[in-house]
C-alpha cells in the first residue's frame, strides 16, 4: 500500500513538468494495474479534481462502481459511512457535470441521489444544504411552488435538529428567492422571520444584514419611511463595523435612485464615498463612483456624470477589471450620446459592442442593440442601424418567448401545487368533521350547537378562499393573454423590420433599367429562401466603359445572409470607386475589404464569411467578355452544346489560400450564344420522388434542351420545373440563375 501511495505522490509532484493530460493518463493507467480498490477510488477522486468538467463523467462512473463493490466488502459501520460519503461526493461531480451540460433532468436525478445518500449516513449539514440546493434548482427552472416546498423541508429539518441558526438561514434564502422575482411582500415576510430568529440568537451582525434586506423590500414597495427606518436601524446595529455602514449608506442612495429622487441619491452616494475613504475601503470606490456618475446622468447633469464615470474608469483600468472597464465605457458612450457628442459616443460604444458580442446576456443585449441602433441612426449609418434593429427585435422576441414559456410552466406547476394543497385541505376538513360528530355525541347539545356554528364559519371562510383563488386564476389568465398580445406585437414589428430590410436589399440589386439597357435579351430567375436573401446580382459600368455583372451567393441566408450580402455589395462598390476595372483585381480588392471588416467580429481568427460569385465584364459590342469567378461556374450554350468556364476554387473572403490572386480569362462570343450565371441554390434543391438533389448535371441537360426557346419562356419553364421538382419539400437555399443571349 505504501508503494502505491508513493507512486501517486510522484505523479502529482511532477505534474508541473508534464502536461496535465499526461498526468491524468498516467493515473488512469495506474488504476488498471492496482489490485487495491480503495487506492483506485482515491486515484479517481484525484483525476476528477485535475480534469475538466467535460471529462468528469468518464471518471466518476467507474469510481461509483468501485464504491458499490467496496460497500459489499465493508466490515464496519465506520467504513460504510466513509464510502457512502465518497459516493455522495461522486454524485456531486455528476450533478455539476450535467448542470454545465444543461441537462436538467440528469442534474435533478443526481441531486436527489446526493440527498438520499446523506440521509443514509445522517449527515445533518449536507442534508440541509441539499434541500436548499434542490429548492434553488426548481426556482432556476421556473417551478417556484416546488422550490417553496423544498425550502420548507429545509426549515422543518432544521427545526427537527433544533438548529435555530439553520432555520434563520433557510428563511433568509427564501427571502432572497422572492426578492429575485421582485415579490417584495413575500420576501419581506421571510426576511422578518429570519430576523426574529437572529434576535433570539442575539446575532447582531446577521440581524443587521436581514434588516437591510427588509429595507430593500420596502424600497421596492415604495415605502420610503419604512425603508429608511430599517436602514438607520441597521447602521446602529453595525456599531463599529464600518464596512457594513458603508454598504447601508450605499443602499440608501440606491433606494432614492430607484425612486428617481436624484438629489437625495447623490447626497447619500457622496456620504458613502466619504465613509469608504475614511476607512480606506478601496474595493467599493468603483461601484460608488459609477453609481454617482449614472445618477448625475439621470439628472441630466452630464458634465458631473463624466467626472465620476471617468474616475471609475481609471480605477477599472488600473485594476484591469474587464467587467468594470466594460460598464465604464458603456456609461461613457451613453453620457456622450445624451450630451450630443456622437463621435465620442461612437468611440466608446464600438469598444463595448465588440465585448458584448462575445456573450449574449439578457441583462444588457437588448439595451446594447437598441443603443447601437439609435447611435448609428443618428450618425446616418443606416445599414448598421438596420442590422442592430433586427438583432434588437430578435432579442426582444426571444426573451419575451422565454418569459411566456416560464410563465406557462409556472402556471402549470402552480395548478398542480394547488390541487395537492386542495386535496390536503379536503382531508383535513373530513378529519375535522368526524371530530365534530364525536364531540356532538360526547358533549351537550349546547356545545354541539357551538360546533355547528364554528363549522358554518369554516364553510364561509372556505367559500371566501375559493372566491379569492378564482380571482387569482383570472388575474393569471389575463397576464398570460397580455403576454400573448405582446409577443404578437413584437412578431408584427419583426415582420415589418424584415420587410423593410427586403426593400433596402432590393435597392442594392441591379435594376431592371440597367439590365434592359446593357443586356437587351435576358432573364433573371431570383427566388430567395426567406424574405431577405444571401444571394444577390449586381451590375455596374466600369471606368473602361465595360459593363460588369456579378452573380453571388453570400455566406448564409435569411437575415444573416442579407446582412452579409450588403457587406459584399458595398465592398464591390468600394473596389469600383477606387477605379479598378479588371475582374480579377476587383475580386482581390473586394476580398481584402471583407477580410478587414470581419476582423472585428469577435472570433479568434476573424470571420471566414464572404461569398462565392462570378464577375463578367462585357465589352460595348458584346463580342467578348472578361471574367473572374470564385467557386461559381459560368456556362455558355453554343449550337446546342454546353461550354463550362471553370471558376477558381477559392471564395471571396478569408481562406487558407486568400493570398493567391484570382485568375482572369477572356472569352470570344458568337451571335446566338447564351450565357448562364448561377449560384448553387437550384442544383442543390431537394425534391423528386426520392427526395434527392436536382444536381448540376440535370440542370445542364435541362438548359441545353430549352436553349432554342425565347429567354422569357425559359424563365417560366425553369420556374415551373423547379416548383414541380420541389413538390411539398421546403426550399433549402436562395436560388439565382441569369440567362443572357448575345
Amino acid at each position: 500500500m505504501r508503494n502505491y501511495l508513493l507512486i501517486i505522490f510522484w505523479l502529482l509532484l511532477y505534474q508541473m513538468s508534464f502536461s496535465q493530460q499526461r498526468t491524468i493518463d498516467s493515473l488512469v493507467n495506474l488504476t488498471k494495474s492496482l489490485p487495491d480498490d480503495t487506492t483506485k477510488l482515491n486515484i479517481f477522486a484525484n483525476i476528477c479534481e485535475l480534469c475538466e468538467v467535460k471529462d468528469n463523467l468518464k471518471y466518476a462512473e467507474p469510481a461509483l462502481n468501485l464504491v458499490d463493490i467496496l460497500l459489499i466488502k465493508a466490515k464496519s459501520e465506520v467504513q460504510r459511512k466513509k464510502l457512502l460519503f465518497k459516493k455522495a461526493q461522486f454524485f456531486n461531480i455528476c450533478t455539476y457535470y450535467y448542470q454545465q451540460c444543461g441537462d436538467s433532468s440528469n442534474q435533478k436525478k443526481f441531486l436527489f441521489k446526493e440527498l438520499e445518500t446523506y440521509k443514509v449516513i445522517n449527515d445533518t449539514n449536507n442534508i440541509f444544504e441539499k434541500y436548499l440546493i434542490i429548492a434553488s434548482y426548481y426556482f432556476d427552472y421556473g417551478n417556484t411552488p416546488t422550490a417553496i416546498v423544498y425550502y420548507e423541508k429545509a426549515v422543518d429539518f432544521a427545526k427537527q435538529n433544533d438548529s435555530k441558526r439553520l432555520v434563520s438561514y433557510a428563511h433568509f434564502q427564501m427571502g432572497v428567492m422572492f426578492l429575485q422575482i421582485s415579490d417584495y411582500k413575500n420576501a419581506k415576510g421571510y426576511f422578518e422571520k429570519s430576523n426574529k430568529t437572529s434576535q433570539e440568537l442575539k446575532d447582531t451582525t446577521i440581524l443587521a444584514w436581514g434588516i437591510r434586506q427588509v429595507g430593500v423590500c420596502h424600497t421596492g414597495l415604495y415605502d420610503s419611511v419604512a425603508a429608511m427606518k430599517c436602514f438607520n436601524t441597521a447602521i446602529k446595529l453595525y456599531k463599529k463595523q464600518d464596512r457594513g455602514i458603508v454598504s447601508v449608506l450605499q443602499e440608501m442612495g440606491d433606494a432614492y435612485k430607484y425612486w428617481k429622487k436624484h438629489d437625495k441619491a447623490i447626497s447619500y452616494y457622496h456620504k458613502t464615498l466619504s465613509a469608504a475613504k475614511k476607512i480606506n475601503y478601496q474595493q467599493v470606490y468603483f461601484k460608488i463612483l459609477n453609481r454617482l456618475g449614472n445618477t448625475y446622468r439621470d439628472a441630466k447633469n452630464y458634465d458631473s456624470a463624466l467626472v465620476y464615470i471617468n474616475a471609475a474608469y481609471r480605477i477599472a483600468l488600473d485594476e484591469m477589471q474587464q467587467k468594470n472597464i466594460f460598464w465604464s465605457e458603456y456609461s461613457l458612450a451613453k453620457i456622450y450620446f445624451d450630451k450630443g457628442n456622437y463621435i465620442e459616443a461612437k468611440k466608446y460604444f464600438d469598444k463595448v459592442y465588440a465585448v458584448a458580442q462575445l456573450k449574449i446576456d439578457r441583462d444588457y443585449s437588448v439595451d446594447i442593440e437598441l443603443s447601437a441602433y439609435k447611435l448609428d441612426s443618428t450618425l446616418g449609418n443606416y445599414k448598421q442601424a438596420l442590422a442592430h434593429h433586427l438583432k434588437y427585435t430578435n432579442y426582444v422576441n426571444k426573451f419575451n418567448n422565454e418569459d411566456l414559456s416560464k410563465q406557462a410552466a409556472k402556471d402549470e406547476y402552480q395548478e398542480e401545487y394547488d390541487k395537492q394543497k386542495a386535496g390536503q385541505d379536503k382531508q383535513n376538513a373530513l378529519h375535522n368533521e368526524q371530530k365534530k360528530k364525536q364531540n356532538i355525541i360526547t358533549y351537550s347539545v349546547t356545545l354541539g350547537l357551538l360546533l355547528i356554528a364554528a363549522f358554518a364559519v369554516f364553510v364561509m371562510f372556505s367559500l371566501r378562499k375559493t372566491r379569492q383563488a378564482n380571482k387569482t386564476i383570472t388575474e393569471q389568465k389575463t397576464e398570460v393573454e397580455n403576454q400573448k398580445h405582446l409577443v404578437e406585437e413584437k412578431h408584427r414589428e419583426i415582420t415589418d423590420s424584415i420587410n423593410y430590410a427586403e426593400r433596402i436589399q432590393r435597392s442594392f440589386l441591379a435594376t431592371k433599367e440597367q439590365l434592359d439597357e446593357k443586356l437587351k435579351d435576358y432573364f433573371v430567375f431570383f427566388q430567395p429562401k426567406d424574405v431577405v436573401s444571401g444571394d444577390f446580382y449586381w451590375a455596374h459600368t466600369l471606368n473602361n466603359g465595360n459593363f460588369a455583372l456579378v452573380t453571388a451567393d453570400s455566406t448564409g441566408h435569411g437575415v444573416p445572409g442579407a446582412i452579409m450580402s450588403l457587406l459584399n455589395t458595398s465592398s464591390l462598390e468600394k473596389a469600383v470607386e477606387l477605379g479598378i476595372s479588371e475582374p480579377a483585381e476587383i475580386l482581390n480588392s473586394t476580398r481584402a475589404t471583407i477580410i478587414e471588416r470581419l476582423k472585428k467580429d469577435g472570433s479568434a481568427e476573424g470571420g471566414k464569411d464572404g461569398m462565392d460569385c462570378s464577375l463578367i465584364s462585357f465589352d460595348k459590342d458584346k463580342t467578348k467578355f472578361v471574367y473572374s469567378a470564385a467557386n461559381n461556374p459560368i456556362w455558355i450554350i453554343r449550337e446546342n452544346a454546353m461550354i463550362v468556364l471553370q471558376p477558381d476554387k477559392i471564395p471571396v473572403g478569408k481562406h487558407d489560400r486568400d493570398s493567391i490572386s484570382f485568375t482572369q480569362h477572356e472569352v470570344e462570343l458568337q451571335k446566338g450564344d447564351i450565357i448562364y450565371t448561377l449560384t448553387d441554390g437550384f442544383p442543390d434543391q431537394f425534391g423528386g420522388l426520392r427526395g434527392k438533389k436536382f444536381m448540376y448535371k440535370k440542370l445542364k441537360e435541362l438548359l441545353v434542351s430549352i436553349s432554342n426557346k425565347p429567354l422569357n419562356e425559359q424563365h417560366t419553364f425553369l420556374k415551373n420545373n423547379l416548383t414541380e421538382w420541389m413538390g411539398n419539400t421546403d426550399q433549402v437555399d436562395d436560388i439565382t440563375l441569369i440567362g443572357i443571349r448575345v
